[in-house]
């Protein structure tokens, strides 16, 4: 991703090449930066390090290429048998619909909670790690690993012979033991299937010593592949990115010689490690219908780390929350967080990258989510900001029965027109089915929705003048002129028109603007201004002047001006 200012960048530099301690920094390509972050979170997760982020990142910054390497090697294995074994404790259950005592639920209950108390490890101290062998690292690793299955098995076996396991694992149908038995180091990573080590003929029991060989050559060596004459060992393909292409599968993609790890290491230091770790920041959500992982990114470290920390621990809110959006709990904490900064760059540079799923190798539906320019800065004010955000009811009525609402602010942020949702809200009110009485909302959804229907009408499509050609600043002012114009003819149609006249033209007007006829919407109300001009002259005149100046006189919009005048029969 291109980074236009680089002072909403990390300040973290890196060195040259020969230096002793090479630095880690963002570099304003998502792919990376998501591995970067993945690191971070590795090394966080199995050794005592500061809070801090700014402080963990120097702390860091001290150790030597050769100490990355040493710590990541010993880190990234223990993090997932860590990650692997706590996804089949969690996927180990009993069997549904068999009868099962109230006293073997609670043993099992109380199983999971030894092993799971197992498999989350003291932390370690970096130097600590550092002053050990390889071999000495290996057996920490290994013990760990062994442990684990101990647990499982100790736990596990009593139900596992009476066959009260439940079988979930893949394509097999193992239980949790079963799989704890078969498999060399506990360790299962979607996204790296293809690595050699993690091949299921490889990757078995009494082979792990093979499985930290290879993974040894991959750290230290670079080495991807295991040994062809025929392919670069060291290949940067499908094989440790599901981004990429396969080398053996689409030879003909690549012009010149494919691109391998000492190639990309040239530009960034070490980056086999962040691609190892590209997955982990990637948030897991299934709930229902909804699987997606996803991943927010912003080319400014911290805020990045700030953010997707803060997306992780309210996660388990959607869990109990049967009505609230993925998109709308994501986005809210985006939007709180960066309004604070009060720039619109940063905003702008904002992605919620997803995916579904991975199926025969393949990433499933991946989506860049971000916000642009326009709406970056008009999110930015406070006014604006807070009305958009309202959930909208369109469709049902009081009791809830058939109910359908949207958030304002999504359908903004995803540059939808907002008309077609204020119209059915307001329909709702004419008709008593929905109990909304807010005005605000509504209003200032009118007042964005109008100003970016003229800003489409006036740039033609052209990409420069759009972007060029605005004063951003500009837009926000001119929203809330048009906000206040709205409102003030809003407040004197309601003073103006009894409750009875209200409710005998709101239907007639209504319809109008459904068929989209100015004139007929234009008559109904100067036909009434006639029969009142003697009530409230001044309110007369000022709507008089409203209507030829927002709705005779405007192609573009008229609608929206139009739809705020019904806002105050309401």
């Amino acid at each position: 991703m291109r980074v236009e200012n680089r002072e909403n960048v990390s300040e973290i530099k890196i060195k040259g090449r020969n230096d002793i301690n090479p630095e880690i920094q963002f570099t304003g390509n998502w792919f990376i930066d998501a591995g970067i972050l993945g690191f971070i979170q590795v090394m966080e997760d199995v050794y005592e390090l500061p809070n801090d982020i700014n402080d963990l990142i120097v702390y860091l910054n001290k150790f030597s290429d050769h100490e990355i390497k040493d710590l990541i090697y010993y880190a990234y294995l223990v993090y997932n048998i860590k990650k692997t074994s706590l996804k089949f404790l969690s996927r180990t259950q009993l069997k549904k619909g068999k009868k099962i005592s109230l006293e073997t639920n609670e043993k099992f209950t109380k199983s999971k909670i030894k092993i799971k108390k197992a498999i989350n490890f003291k932390k370690e101290y970096p130097n600590e790690i550092l002053s050990l062998q390889t071999d000495e690292m290996n057996k920490k690793i290994l013990n760990y690993n062994e442990l684990i299955k101990y647990e499982f098995r100790k736990n596990f076996d009593l139900f596992n012979k009476d066959n009260f396991l439940k079988k979930t694992f893949s394509n097999n149908k193992k239980t949790s033991i079963e799989k704890i038995d078969f498999i060399g180091l506990i360790f299962e990573e979607q996204f790296f299937q293809n690595l050699y080590f993690l091949n299921t003929s490889v990757n078995k029991k009494n082979n792990e010593m093979k499985v930290l060989d290879i993974f040894y050559d991959l750290i230290y060596n670079l080495n991807v592949k295991k040994e062809d004459k025929t392919i670069d060992r060291k290949i940067f393909d499908k094989t440790i990115s599901k981004f990429m292409f396969s080398v053996e599968g689409f030879s003909n993609v690549f012009y010149g010689k494919p691109t391998n790890l000492e190639d990309l290491n040239r530009i960034i230091v070490n980056p086999h490690i962040f691609l190892l770790c590209f997955p982990f920041p990637f948030l897991n959500i299934s709930k229902w219908e909804y699987r997606k992982n996803i991943f927010f990114y912003t080319p400014n470290l911290n805020v990045c780390y700030k953010i997707n920390k803060k997306l992780k621990k309210k996660i388990d809110s959607i869990w109990s929350d049967t009505g609230l959006s993925i998109f709308k709990l994501t986005w809210s904490i985006i939007i709180d967080e960066i309004s604070e900064l009060n720039s619109y760059f940063t905003l702008e540079n904002m992605y919620l990258i997803e995916y579904e799923g991975i199926s025969q190798q393949a990433l499933l539906n991946v989506e860049y989510v971000g916000i642009p320019k326009l709406q970056a800065t008009i999110i930015l004010d406070d006014s604006i900001r807070s009305s958009l955000n309202s959930n909208l009811q369109i469709k049902g009525d009081k009791t809830g029965k058939n109910s359908e609402w949207v958030w304002v602010l999504e359908e903004f942020i995803k540059n939808r027109p907002l008309f077609i949702y204020i119209i059915k809200n307001v329909i709702l009110r004419i008709n008593k089915n929905t109990s909304q009485k807010a005005i605000k909302p509504i209003l200032y959804s009118l007042s964005v929705d109008a100003k970016i229907k003229s800003l489409g009408k006036n740039t033609k499509g052209d990409i420069f003048s759009r972007y060029f050609s605005l004063e951003l600043e500009d837009v926000v002012f001119q929203i809330k002129e048009s906000y206040k114009l709205m409102n003030l003819a809003s407040k004197n149609v309601s003073n103006l028109f009894s409750q009875n006249k209200k409710e005998k033209i709101t239907h007639n007007l209504i319809s109008a603007m459904k068929r989209q006829n100015k004139h007929v919407f234009v008559n109904i109300f100067l036909k009434s201004f006639l029969e009142l001009s003697q009530k409230d002259p001044n309110l007369v005149k000022h709507l008089n002047n409203y209507i030829f100046n927002n709705i005779i006189q405007n192609e573009e919009n008229w609608q929206n001006y139009a739809l705020a005048m019904i806002v105050g029969l309401l």
